[in-house]
């Protein structure tokens, strides 16, 4: 039987196991990195961040509200500029509060490496028409709920 638990409850595990170099796997909760990680579908492997990074890294990270998984956009000297796939906003991160880097996922069928080619292209292309997102959500959304 799998249980499920908050990620505050075994952060301190999580962050004890990547410092010894492990590779941790937990489950997306949320819709901001939508289309390309799910809600309560997508699990992602997590590894110990490794400088530098890079823009387009997925990173897992601590903020005054908890805990968060989002995209880097922009990466400066002393901090990184993230934000969730399906949002606008763009948060400042210091390098200090990364816990950990996405360093593949699987979306229930088959694992998919982050460097993958393929989908760093298709991640580009989002960043690219972050203008029109909410529109391209919006019309996401509804031809999903149509074919239900």
């Amino acid at each position: 039987m799998i249980k499920s638990v908050s990620f505050q409850a075994i952060k301190p595990i999580i962050i004890e196991k990547l410092n010894n170099n492990g590779v941790v796997s937990i489950t997306v909760k949320g819709s901001s990195m939508l289309p390309f990680y799910k809600d309560s579908i997508t699990i992602v492997s997590l590894s110990k961040p490794i400088l530098p990074f890079k823009k387009f890294d997925v990173i897992l990270y601590n903020t005054d509200h908890g805990t968060v998984l989002h995209r880097i956009i922009k990466v400066r000297k002393d901090v990184l500029k993230t934000t969730g796939d399906a949002l606008m906003k763009v948060e400042v991160v210091r390098y200090d509060d990364v816990i950990a880097v996405v360093s593949s996922y699987n979306n229930g069928k088959k694992e998919i490496l982050a460097n993958n080619r393929w989908v760093l292209l298709k991640v580009k292309c989002w960043v690219f028409l972050k203008p029109l997102r909410r529109i391209i959500l919006s019309i996401l959304r509804r031809v999903r709920a149509n074919g239900k």
